[in-house]
């Protein structure tokens, strides 16, 4: 947007409209008073107590835009693959009609091909409607194909 502004945004009515800075200036000074006065922003169930420390991650990132949701670190590489650390996929990868891209040419058996691998590695076979052939056939001491 560069330099431009939106501008005549109203208070939002839902969770996922957009908020104007009044609104925004006005819910940050509420959250302020109410910790300052000993809000209730955690609230005790009745019968409930705390056993033992109460430890919040470092970095939590929110599920879906929900801060409400949140999923800490350790959480996330359990169910994500990284891109730097890798991982195993568990599940069938959809890629919705989209290219896998700068596939290396493969060394083993079980690695995936490229296009070009595949198309040099085609067209040193003889095809099956005729072609012509040089050099000798090793029929490793065969007298027949099958």
């Amino acid at each position: 947007m560069n330099e431009n502004q939106l501008i005549g945004i109203p208070n939002p009515t839902s969770g996922y409209a957009a908020v104007n800075k009044t609104y925004l200036d006005n819910e940050i000074i509420k959250v302020k008073q109410n910790i300052s006065s000993g809000g209730d922003f955690i609230k005790k169930k009745p019968g409930d107590a705390m056993t033992s420390d109460l430890i919040l991650a470092g970095y939590v990132y929110p599920i879906h835009g929900d801060l409400r949701k949140v999923i800490d670190y350790g959480t996330m590489r359990e169910i994500f693959l990284s891109k730097k650390k890798g991982g195993t996929m568990e599940q069938a990868l959809n890629m919705s009609n989209h290219h896998i891209e700068n596939v290396k040419t493969p060394l083993s058996n079980d690695h995936a091909a490229n296009k070009l691998y595949v198309d040099d590695e085609a067209a040193k076979r003889l095809s099956r409607s005729g072609g012509t052939m040089t050099g000798d056939i090793n029929m490793n001491n065969k007298k027949e194909i099958i």
